[in-house]
């Protein structure tokens, strides 16, 4: 019997006494929509295993993650019944205005980025395990720091074009290297993850504007004794690192 891509090849029900034995508790004592652990049978092998009693309610039986994988690729897509996309579509419409999620150029947007992300690893991953010339001598990290620079009364130097690779193994103090290579030759290195920019770019850019002389405001230091909260604050908004 097959219904909505389930194959019932068993019964499946929850168990009272493997449920008891498990965990201390009787099923019928927890609600229909409970998030704890009772014991049934998996629906497509007949195995007994742990499902939340609220989500075997939900879906009117219980099943491995293993046999759903092997239900979906007996069963096939829903999806390739003419009746069932179109039905798809008309909700979509008469919920969100469009036929397709992705015509919501919000939504859209999402799950271009979040497909770009999984090339990204896919293409990482061919990569870290292709070595065509059979080598890996030929393939490290550059420890010098790529420089542009910048028509400016400063001298900038961007770490925007450092070309490496991990066939070899990553190396871990590639960076650190870099550091000690420039810091030896007078020059200031500092290093700004993504999530810190995205997160306090404010106080990376007068971090920047300190060191390079353009902020137009000075701020004089003083003695003074602060509260914690005030202490707080004072390093949330102007440092780096923030508080702690």
């Amino acid at each position: 019997m097959t219904t909505e891509r389930k194959i019932h090849n068993h019964k499946s029900e929850i168990h009272v006494d493997y449920t008891i034995e498990q965990y201390g508790y009787h099923p019928d004592k927890l609600g229909r929509t409970s998030i704890k652990f009772v014991i049934a049978n998996c629906r497509f092998c007949g195995q007994v295993m742990p499902v939340r009693k609220g989500f075997f309610n939900k879906a009117g039986s219980a099943c491995h993650k293993e046999c759903r994988m092997k239900e979906q690729s007996l069963c096939g897509s829903p999806f390739a019944n003419k009746e069932v996309r179109e039905k798809s579509k008309e909700t979509n419409l008469k919920r969100y205005g469009f036929e397709y999620a992705s015509q919501n150029k919000e939504i859209g947007n999402r799950i271009s980025i979040a497909r770009k992300s999984k090339v990204r690893k896919k293409i990482d991953n061919l990569l870290f395990r292709m070595d065509p010339l059979g080598e890996t001598s030929v393939h490290e990290y550059d420890d010098h720091i790529s420089v542009s620079f910048l028509e400016h009364d400063l001298t900038f130097i961007l770490n925007f074009n450092d070309s490496c690779t991990e066939l070899a193994g990553a190396n871990r103090t590639a960076q650190l290297k870099k550091k000690e290579y420039w810091n030896v030759r007078g020059n200031r290195c500092f290093q700004v993850f993504e999530h810190q920019w995205e997160a306090r770019s404010d106080q990376i850019l007068n971090f920047l504007k300190t060191i390079l002389h353009f902020n137009a405001v000075k701020v004089a230091g003083r003695k003074c004794v602060i509260s914690s909260d005030n202490c707080k604050d004072i390093f949330n908004s102007n440092h780096i690192q923030g508080y702690g």
